[in-house]
Order: structure tokens, then sequence, then C-alpha cells
């Protein structure tokens, strides 16, 4: 799909996700990434981490993350995380993520105005950005900008 992208020219790019739980199921992922020329990012998805019904297991996702950073060399991307608390515990190859829950719950779209709203997301995206470690203005790969991804 990548290179039918780029055939006909388009801008959007496909940012891999990396499955498997054990190294062995995640290094077949590896494999075909390289093969693919995948070789800048990658998605890891996080959400089971705080939906499985144990609670949050914040620290099982920061030790995943930490064996993934080892086991490759892509920046991730983490879908299902946007907590600055939280962001602040992950590997600094984590450069970009995306969630709903922590900004949606600081959010009160009926009881505030256009402009408070706009203020407080300026306000959560520099705590996630803060967060994250990463510059908003650096283009990913000349792409797109850390703060578009997030």
């Amino acid at each position: 799909m990548q290179r039918q992208l780029h055939e006909h020219g388009a801008e959007t790019r496909l940012i891999p996700i990396v499955q498997g739980v054990e190294p062995e199921e995640r290094a077949v992922c590896y494999e075909v990434f390289d093969r693919a020329g995948f070789d800048d990012y990658c998605a890891f998805y996080g959400t089971q981490y705080f939906t499985a019904g144990a609670g949050i297991r914040i620290d099982e996702l920061v030790a995943d993350l930490q064996e993934i950073d080892t086991e490759q060399d892509r920046n991730i991307f983490l879908i299902g995380l946007l907590s600055p608390n939280y962001l602040e515990r992950v590997p600094d190859s984590v450069g970009a993520a995306a969630g709903q829950t922590a900004w949606r719950s600081d959010m009160a779209p009926t009881k505030q105005s256009e402009e408070e709203l706009r203020q407080q997301w300026d306000i959560f995206t520099n705590r996630a950005v803060d967060a994250l470690g990463v510059d908003p203005d650096s283009p990913v790969n000349g792409e797109t900008t850390n703060t578009e991804m997030i």
C-alpha cells in the first residue's frame, strides 16, 4: 500500500504497527517493516493497558515499550496514551502519541466557550509535548511536525 500511495503522488504516510507479546512475534513485524522500507517510525497500540479490566497497567506498558526500544531502532508512535503524567515515563524513542481520555476529561464543551476550549487544548498539548521531550516544530523526516501527530 505504501508503494501504491507513493506511485499515485499521495502525501499520506503509513506507520506500521508492532504486534505481538513475545519478542519472537514482534521480530516478524520488524522483518516486514525492514523489507517494506519502514525505517523511521512504527506504532504501538497501548489502549489495552488501560481498558482490559485489570486497572491501569502503566508499568507494564513502559516495560513493553522499553523492550521494543531495545529490539529495533525506529521511533515509536504510541496510540492510546496522551496523559502528560504517563508520557513522562515512556522511553525517549516514543516521539509521538495519540489518545483521548486524558484531554477529554479536562474539557467541558457544554460549559466552556470555544476560546476557553482552545486555550485548554493548547495547554494540554504543550504539556504532552513537554512530557515526550520533543521539539513540536521539528519535522519528522521533513513531512510533518510532531504536534501534527499528537
